[in-house]
């Protein structure tokens, strides 16, 4: 019986943690379908079908061979011609991955509109030292842009440092 229960609790974290992923996805596909079109927006997402080795090998000399191993989808939305009031509108919408991700960095931040502009949100698991449904958003005076890597990825126990 404890065996069972045991397979059951199991089942349904496995669960909840899929879901919690594919939620994730969906709110992306959502902000690429919104945004996809407007002027100054220009969104691309790639997948096994699509050039997602190639953007692989291009990220991992900067995160490592090993991190984009487990990267099943990247999704990159630029909008560094956008209206002023394009971005302010994109920014509240990363509001909702702040309650289905874990939020790193300093949110002071966004409080300095002379300051640049970064929000950074995943999914740790330290007991694996993997890191999911990692998303960015970085912003400066020439450049604006959101990332969103779908997966799994390794990251090894000492990099899992994302505490102030």
């Amino acid at each position: 019986m404890k065996r069972i229960l045991c397979m059951v609790a199991l089942a349904t974290l496995t669960m909840m943690s899929s879901y919690a992923q594919s939620v994730v996805s969906v709110k992306v596909d959502e902000l690429v379908k919104k945004y996809d079109g407007i002027k100054g927006v220009n969104c691309i997402t790639v997948s096994k079908k699509i050039g997602l080795e190639l953007f692989k090998k291009k990220f991992a000399k900067q995160l490592g061979k090993e991190f984009m191993r487990g990267v099943t989808g990247i999704t990159i939305i630029e909008y560094s011609d956008a209206s002023e009031q394009t971005c302010q509108d994109f920014r509240k919408e990363l509001d909702v991955f702040a309650s289905l991700l874990e939020e790193f960095g300093d949110k002071e931040e966004e409080k300095d509109p002379d300051q640049d502009y970064t929000r950074c949100f995943g999914s740790v698991s330290k007991e694996d030292a993997t890191l999911s449904d990692f998303l960015i958003t970085i912003e400066d005076d020439e450049q604006k842009m959101f990332l969103y890597m779908e997966g799994v990825m390794k990251v090894g126990e000492d990099k899992l440092t994302f505490d102030d």
